[in-house]
């Protein structure tokens, strides 16, 4: 696993401290995510947190992208550092009015090291 090692001290040196792992290989992930929690991150099922916020701002009847997305915020900026965001393709859904997982988490990661799945991508490029 040193190879993800480098890629986040690149990361951390960033503006943003956010680490896309773009595909879909199961072993390789969970693989990540092992050596990721020994060295204490933290794992996050983000369709599993962020469904009951959309839930309660459904039942207050507020359809604003400006209120999800301060709520999103809100909720990105209580959980520790060192993330690593998994099952994030919800917010491509209607029910988060197409908000991307890499819009919803890259201005909030420029205090907090993060990587985030993104298991529904393509690779676009050799970055």
């Amino acid at each position: 696993m040193k190879n993800i090692g480098g890629l986040l001290q690149q990361a951390d040196s960033l503006r943003f401290k956010l680490l896309g792992i773009v595909g879909n290989d199961q072993k390789k992930k969970i693989s990540i995510i092992e050596y990721l929690e020994k060295n204490k991150w933290t794992l996050v099922d983000v369709e599993k947190e962020l469904l009951p916020i959309k839930e309660l701002l459904d039942k207050a009847g507020t359809q604003n992208e400006f209120e999800l997305g301060t709520k999103i915020k809100e909720w990105f900026n209580n959980q520790p550092n060192n993330l690593i965001l998994s099952n994030a393709s919800l917010l491509y859904n209607d029910l988060f009015l197409k908000i991307s997982p890499v819009g919803a988490f890259k201005y909030n990661s420029r205090n907090k090291n993060c990587v985030l799945f993104l298991e529904d991508e393509s690779r676009l490029g050799n970055r």
